[in-house]
């Protein structure tokens, strides 16, 4: 509302958006007078939107039920009763799981909701030789009676962590994804063993209802945050206030969005990852809360950070978390950098610093959480790491295949630990297969497999393997060829091969397979072992 005579004045208002019946979203309101000047000393008074706060409510799944949502939703509904599903003790210290067939049935057997779907990908791929592709809307096709397996089958899972994305898929490919692409996301991700992801659907919403706690007007909030494509760079700490405001219905449907994938992802067996509190405060006047102003990443001025020595970080931090908590329910895994892609320690000692942030995780999430920390450029410093307890740490190696960190040396910058394996914690192998987003037929495949089982037999802290592209579903080949890495038994490049081509184009062909080995030893086995050929926004 404008107080003012509107007598020979001229409004213009610029709409940003206009996605409801009920209002318009404007960005900016302006007056002139009659001969077109600005007028200046004009107060708007902004009313609050109202803005519906979902919660989170977590119902009970009968496992059995889980599964059989994901055979109608990849397979078909009619075909439920075809499969007999049960659960094997949780008693050898890995996943695994059992399958063979009985009585015209196929009997899935697992340790876990997640080694069952596990298991269920196994028929497909070896028995219907058929791959259920990530995107699109097709279901395996099957022709009755069901193949029939010979004997008894029984797979371990030697990875206990099987972790999906890179923060930056969020922006590059996610960031508009309604709930029909992550169910058929999710139900892949379930397929292929993944048993932990990172979920920063909605978490603007979780900074909206913290920062309104701390007197921060929804407009004030809306231009400290960036626009979706840009917000999981803000979220690591790079940028703010980048690419245009957020619409109150924005944060509403984000808000649900992120409810239904946090429920179907625990569903299923997939631990979802939540966003730490690393200490990102903006600044505002009389707001009582100190803060150092952000740096600044590729000339954009980053977030402002609360000054941990003068504040009350221990209240700031449990209204974060009572807030996260509100919207996503609860968590073991959480995820953040303090110093992601910068060396500006912003006076800090490292060490205190990350100490002090993962003993607010443990006081308000459980002594059992676990912070998982990204290895890229300059993060992890051995300093910041070599006194955290390591039960409650974990290592992200973002690019495992190429730079072989865990050894104890970056080849990319030449950083090094004081001991291998990130000071002797607990890592998880990255494959990092693409760049920006950016479409092409690229990756080093053998070199993936020969440093992969590398590290799995000659280090002693590897935990795990993740899918840590920029962008996501790119390069199918490298993304089947990983998830063939959770297994106890070694990838043969050859018996893979065959499979994936039969598998994808329905026949075995063998112009097809002399074609794709022309791939196999160019693009998929680049000359040049540390350079990326990729090219990259």
């Amino acid at each position: 509302v404008a107080y003012v005579d509107i007598k020979d004045i001229y409004v213009r208002l610029r709409v940003l958006s206009s996605n409801s019946e009920d209002y318009v979203h404007i960005k900016d309101i302006n007056f002139f007078n009659k001969d077109g000047n600005r007028i200046s000393n004009v107060e708007i008074e902004k009313d609050e939107p109202v803005i519906n706060e979902y919660k989170f409510q977590m119902e009970d799944v009968y496992y059995k039920d889980a599964i059989n949502g994901l055979i109608s939703r990849t397979l078909g509904k009619e075909y439920v009763n075809f499969f007999d599903l049960s659960l094997l003790p949780d008693d050898k210290g890995k996943d695994y799981f059992v399958i063979y067939t009985e009585n015209d049935k196929v009997i899935l057997k697992g340790n876990n909701i997640n080694s069952i779907s596990v298991a269920l990908n196994y028929y497909f791929e070896h028995y219907l030789e058929q791959t259920f592709e990530r995107f699109g809307n097709s279901k395996i096709k099957v022709t009755l009676p069901l193949p029939q397996i010979e004997g008894v089958i029984e797979k371990s899972i030697d990875m206990k962590y099987r972790y999906n994305y890179n923060y930056v898929a969020y922006g590059y490919t996610m960031a508009y994804w309604t709930f029909d692409e992550w169910e058929r996301e999710i139900d892949w991700m379930a397929l292929n063993g993944f048993n932990m992801a990172l979920n920063l659907v909605g978490h603007e919403e979780v900074v909206r209802r913290f920062l309104k706690e701390f007197g921060f007007s929804f407009f004030e909030i809306v231009n400290y945050l960036t626009s979706p494509i840009y917000l999981p760079w803000q979220f690591m700490g790079n940028i703010s206030a980048v690419g245009g405001e957020l619409t109150p219905k924005w944060f509403e449907d984000r808000a649900k969005l992120s409810i239904d994938i946090q429920k179907r992802m625990l569903e299923v067996g997939i631990e979802p990852i939540h966003q730490m509190f690393i200490g990102y405060f903006p600044y505002k006047e009389n707001s009582g809360v100190n803060v150092i102003n952000g740096g600044y990443w590729s000339k954009i001025k980053g977030p402002d950070r609360l000054d941990f020595n003068n504040n009350n970080v221990e209240f700031i931090s449990s209204v974060y978390y009572e807030k996260q908590r509100e919207l996503l329910g609860k968590s073991k895994y959480f995820a953040g950098d303090l110093f992601h892609e910068g060396a500006n320690l912003y006076g800090y000692d490292a060490g205190e610093l990350s100490n002090r942030v993962l003993s607010l995780l443990k006081n308000n999430t459980g002594e059992d959480s676990v912070w998982i920390i990204q290895s890229w450029a300059h993060n992890p410093s051995s300093e910041s790491i070599e006194n955290l307890n390591k039960d409650n740490i974990l290592i992200l190696d973002l690019h495992s295949q190429l730079n072989t960190r865990w050894k104890g040396i970056s080849k990319f910058n030449y950083m090094s630990w004081d001991n291998k394996e990130f000071d002797n914690s607990n890592w998880i192998f990255g494959i990092l297969n693409n760049f920006g987003g950016r479409n092409g037929l690229y990756g080093h495949s053998n070199h993936l497999l020969r440093q992969f089982y590398d590290a799995k037999y000659n280090s002693d802290y590897l935990s795990g393997i993740a899918n840590t592209s920029e962008g996501v579903g790119f390069n199918n080949f490298i993304d089947e060829l990983s998830t063939e890495l959770i297994f106890s038994d070694e990838v043969n490049m050859d018996e893979f091969v065959k499979r994936y081509l039969k598998n994808r184009y329905g026949k075995s062909d063998r112009d097809l397979l002399v074609a794709f080995n022309i791939l196999l030893d160019t693009v998929y086995n680049p000359i040049f072992i540390m350079k990326e050929l990729q090219s990259q926004s």
